[in-house]
């Protein structure tokens, strides 16, 4: 099956051209539930304040390493071009509603 995708023309059958689209829809549209775990409790932290937070408040409330909550954090902005977690000054971020 062929099909084009965002612009791209792409081949596969017709369960992988799916999986495609629905994983192009949630990068686009900043979907939580393509979350990892991992990053998905950092989010879930994060989203209990509203004005954003520092990743070492996080660090402290989560009883994880800062360095770790401020990669998953990093990760979460690039990965997803801020549409799920913006950074909002130096090592603060906030949720994007």
């Amino acid at each position: 099956m062929h099909a084009t995708v965002n612009g791209v023309h792409v081949e596969g059958t017709p369960n992988e051209i799916a999986e495609l689209i629905r994983a192009v829809k949630a990068l686009e549209g900043g979907d939580v539930a393509m979350l990892t775990p991992k990053q998905r409790e950092v989010y879930d932290a994060l989203a209990r304040h509203p004005n954003g937070a520092h990743y070492v408040a996080l660090a402290a409330e989560m009883k994880v390493p800062a360095d770790i909550v401020n990669s998953r954090l990093n990760a979460l902005v690039g990965v997803y071009e801020g549409k799920i977690v913006k950074r909002v000054c130096s090592g603060t971020f906030a949720v994007v509603v």
